[in-house]
């Protein structure tokens, strides 16, 4: 794996942090556009231009990287876990991106 790639999904995970932050997370519901794969899809966009990178190779590295953090590959029954808050997922994505403070600000 390049080193480019994986600073890219690292560099996406932080930005999905960041979209929860700002806009909130629900889980995956019909028609809810902040649960945590939107945040995903849009962060994996930002990340992949930022590193002139494929878009599905950074958002398929940052759900590996995720689901290596969280221990599941069954992200989705994981986010729809009763009881489950967006400070819960926040923390795996900072988890995953190797983070222990703050996320940078996406724009």
């Amino acid at each position: 794996m390049s080193s480019t790639i994986r600073h890219a999904a690292l560099t996406g995970l932080a930005y999905a942090a960041d979209y929860i932050d700002r806009f909130g997370w629900h889980p995956c519901e019909p028609d809810n556009h902040l649960d945590l794969w939107s945040h995903l899809n849009v962060a994996a966009g930002k990340a992949a231009l930022e590193y002139d990178k494929r878009t599905d190779d950074v958002n398929g590295l940052m759900g590996y990287l995720l689901a290596q953090q969280l221990e599941t590959h069954r992200l989705h029954d994981w986010e729809a876990e009763p009881g489950r808050t967006g400070e819960e997922v926040r923390a795996a994505l900072t988890a995953a991106a190797g983070l222990t403070v703050s996320t940078p600000q996406a724009t």
